[in-house]
């Protein structure tokens, strides 16, 4: 989601960038819709690398630069767009909230508005608004983190920051979030930096790869959410080798694919805006909605709907004005 310099497009990476947000779309849309199917489960476990995946391809790109260039890049790519965003789903939801509860007064709804943001914020490292906003800031944290302990070759600081989350799931630490998801994104990130040059040059192995990954994660799934970091199913540490399996697979399969994927191509260079925006439309949906937590195959539907409508429309227009570089 992170976005990536020109000089540096790997459209590949790309394609992939488009799938897995599709893939992360489609899953939060079910979330909302409160749904869990056949097809819900199969993608999670196809995809269950994908946000390891987003902090590896993020250290991938990493270059040694001065940690203040590095801050100052940081929060022009991540915490604006997280800042903004967040706001403006936070607006969004207001107005769903006094839909939902007419009853209650505006001011009353206006208050619990701001003391729900600022706790969810604390605890969780984003806002009810664009709850999926948390990825920026920790990787704002990780980026800094990294350029910070890299430059001094501090191979015990980091080895510490990357015990973290596996100690506070050992000792079922889960609060606040980002600690643990922080700790999480310094081991995928080093793991992008470290294997930035690697490449298998073969397609049949890609296929092998690919493979023997989906034959482990349907018949011996180890799925750990990142961002609560908690076993969805499985064991925890046996996750971490197989979600690399997984990133290395589908990096090495699009490497060697003679195929141009131009759809998804173009959603990954435009990922930043999709991530940023899908969780307000999802917000707006469910405005034709009762408050329920069940929202049904109905809701799908119209998010669905709205997704492949608003989210490109609301793309476009915001690359017409001067607000374009924080997407």
């Amino acid at each position: 989601m992170e976005k990536v310099d020109k000089e540096v497009r790997n459209t590949s990476l790309d394609a992939i960038t488009g799938i897995l947000i599709i893939h992360m779309i489609l899953g939060h849309i079910y979330q909302h819709a409160g749904i869990n199917d056949s097809l819900y489960d199969s993608l999670l476990k196809i995809f269950s690398f994908f946000m390891a995946w987003f902090f590896f391809k993020a250290g991938m790109f990493y270059k040694k630069k001065p940690l203040k260039e590095i801050i100052r890049n940081s929060i022009k790519r991540l915490l604006i767009p997280f800042l903004i965003f967040s706001c403006i789903g936070e607006a969004v939801l207001l107005i769903s909230n006094i839909i939902h509860h007419p009853e209650q007064d505006i001011l009353h709804t206006l208050y619990q508005s701001i003391y729900l943001s600022f706790k969810t914020l604390l605890g969780q490292g984003s806002t009810p608004g664009n709850l999926a906003l948390w990825f920026l800031l920790t990787l704002f944290v990780v980026r800094v983190i990294w350029a910070y302990l890299s430059d001094r070759a501090n191979i015990i600081l980091i080895g510490g920051v990357c015990m973290i989350a596996p100690t506070m799931y050992l000792f079922q630490i889960h609060s606040p979030l980002y600690i643990a998801n922080i700790s999480e994104g310094v081991i995928w990130y080093g793991m992008g930096y470290a294997l930035r040059n690697f490449k298998i040059n073969d397609l049949n192995l890609s296929v092998a790869l690919v493979i023997v990954y989906l034959i482990s994660i349907f018949y011996f799934p180890n799925i750990v959410t990142m961002r609560s970091n908690s076993t969805v199913i499985g064991n925890y540490l046996l996750s971490f080798p197989q979600a690399l399996l997984g990133i290395i697979a589908i990096n090495s399969l699009f490497d060697n694919i003679p195929f141009k994927f131009s759809i998804f191509q173009n959603i990954g260079r435009n990922s930043m805006g999709y991530y940023c925006i899908h969780w307000i439309v999802l917000i707006w949906a469910g405005i034709f909605f009762d408050n329920s937590a069940q929202k049904g195959y109905e809701y799908i539907s119209l998010a669905i709907i709205s997704c492949c409508t608003l989210l490109p429309i609301s793309i476009y227009l915001i690359k017409q004005t001067k607000w374009k570089t924080i997407i």
